[in-house]
């Protein structure tokens, strides 16, 4: 019996835990509802435009917006969400219309990826963008001063 309690910790051991942050970032399919939410709730919209083959569009997502999604720190002034421009398929734009995944990046001349955008609730980019993630430390206090300024754009809008 104590074998068998031995083997059960060891195949426990090699069973990978399941981890919250591999459920990332999600993804948009209808910009109209989330564009509604962000109304209903006066938040910035913030959109992670990002690229199947990007390794710095998922250490983006890994480092930086999964943790400030989970902290929670930001919950009430922003909706952080991501859109992938090489899938194939429709989604729905904010004045709900079906569009092309990359063309729907091509509207906001999405040509690098990651690009982050953020989005007023009827789908106005406000504020500035950021362009690609080199890892730093200082990224961070760029994309929070960059929601916070965001979310006071919107704020001020009639």
């Amino acid at each position: 019996m104590p074998g068998l309690i031995r083997l059960f910790i060891v195949l426990c051991l090699l069973v990978p835990a399941p981890r919250v942050i591999a459920q990332g970032v999600p993804e948009v399919a209808d910009f109209a509802e989330l564009g509604r939410q962000a109304r209903q709730r006066e938040q910035v919209i913030l959109v992670m435009f990002a690229a199947t083959y990007c390794e710095y569009c998922e250490r983006l997502e890994a480092e930086q917006l999964q943790p400030l999604r989970l902290s929670g720190e930001f919950a009430e002034q922003v909706l952080i969400r991501k859109h992938v421009v090489d899938r194939v398929g429709f989604i729905r734009d904010f004045s709900g219309q079906q569009v092309g995944y990359s063309d729907f990046a091509d509207r906001y001349d999405i040509d690098i990826t990651p690009t982050i955008v953020f989005f007023d609730g009827q789908g106005r980019p406000v504020g500035r963008r950021l362009f690609g993630y080199n890892g730093s430390d200082f990224f961070s206090a760029r994309l929070e001063r960059a929601i916070v300024r965001a979310y006071a754009r919107i704020r001020k809008q009639p």
